[in-house]
């Protein structure tokens, strides 16, 4: 299949649920149902914060979380998907093999 230069660059923001997860590599594959449930390539999923631990001011950032009780919560990703959920993606031209996930959405099943 030829495509355009225009259609290479271009992105294309598309909704699917997730079919697998790989919690060490933190990326997932999205089933695209508009596509007719066509299976993406493993995705990287964007999260706030890639070091392993964030540092500011020489000291290791914590938050706490009012939700929790008081509880400190490491400021890095420790956000992680199961299978089925609704996520945003942002693809690469009209394919599926290249781009990231945004993050979840709400759907008709799961209401916020």
């Amino acid at each position: 299949m030829v495509t355009s230069r225009s259609e290479e660059s271009s992105a294309k923001l598309r909704f699917g649920y997730v079919s697998d997860y790989d919690k060490s590599r933190h990326m997932a594959r999205v089933i695209f149902p508009e596509l007719d449930n066509l299976v993406s390539g493993w995705l990287q999923i964007i999260c706030e914060h890639s070091n392993r631990d964030y540092w500011k001011d020489g000291k290791e950032h914590k938050c706490i979380c009012p939700d929790i009780r008081g509880a400190i919560v490491k400021h890095h990703d420790e956000y992680y998907l199961n299978s089925g959920e609704h996520v945003a993606c942002l693809m690469q031209g009209s394919g599926t093999e290249c781009g990231v996930i945004l993050g979840c959405v709400y759907d008709d099943k799961v209401r916020p």
